[in-house]
This record gives structure tokens, sequence and C-alpha cells, in this order.
């Protein structure tokens, strides 16, 4: 396996979940994502990197890098209509789902000396009920550079 940067894997987690149908970046990263109401919009997302760590069993070489467990976290705000609200609100867990197979369908190039593995998902309805906010966690193992 070779070495994948963090900002590698982040920009294509953001571009596979591009070629889905409805769904379009914030321009925003995902720490910021949701902290002002001009970014939230229907299928918008975020992708940013949350923990990285080393693994216990490898050892770290200045040739092949160090092998990582980096958790990738995908946020996005699904909208849910008024007069709808739980057909909405399973709209938005399908979005989920269709999201989790995205990611996870072994793929050119997003899972290129990547392996992927779904780990977890959050979701928050706000409090006016208009939007339902999603958070999908996923655990990537990877050679970082150390060169």
């Amino acid at each position: 396996m070779s070495v994948v940067s963090l900002s590698t894997i982040r920009s294509r987690f953001a571009t596979q979940i591009n070629t889905l149908t409805g769904f379009d970046e914030s321009r925003n990263p995902f720490d910021g994502y949701g902290r002002s109401p001009n970014t939230i919009a229907h299928q918008r997302f975020a992708v940013g990197i949350g923990s990285v760590s080393s693994r216990d069993d490898d050892r770290q070489k200045q040739s092949s890098g160090v092998m990582a467990e980096t958790e990738v976290r995908v946020r996005y705000a699904y909208r849910i209509r008024p007069k709808d609200q739980v057909s909405s609100y399973d709209g938005g867990l399908q979005s989920a789902q269709n999201l989790i197979t995205a990611l996870t369908n072994r793929t050119s190039p997003l899972h290129d000396d990547l392996q992927i593995r779904f780990s977890g998902m959050d979701n928050e309805l706000s409090d006016s009920g208009e939007w339902l906010s999603l958070t999908l966690n996923f655990l990537i193992i990877h050679f970082l550079s150390l060169s």
C-alpha cells in the first residue's frame, strides 16, 4: 500500500459524494459547517478529518511511512418538509444509506491504497424542525508519509 495524505483522503471523499444526485459541497470546512445560517442547504455537505493515530502493530519506517487509522467525518443537512415530516425524515435516513453505500463500495480512485469502513452515524433534528443534520463517520486505514 502506498502513502496517502490526509488532504487527498478528504478530497477523494468529497469528489465521490459530489457524484451523488442532489449533493453539493459546502464552501465552509467541516468544523465551520452550520455556524451560520447561509451555510445550511439541502444535502450540502462538508468532509473533515477527525482523529488520526498510528497503529500499534506497525513499525514506523522512513521509506514506507506509518500505518495510520484516520477518522473521516461527513456532515450534511437534509430538509424536513413541514407537512410531511415523517416521510422527510425517512428520506434523510435513506440519503444517509445511499451515501454509506457509495463510500464503502470498493471503487477507484476513492479506495486506492485505503481501507474504508463505516463506523457510525449521528443525526439531530434542528430546534425549528426544518433540518435534519446527519454526521457519518468512517475509519480509514492507510499509510502516512514520514519523509
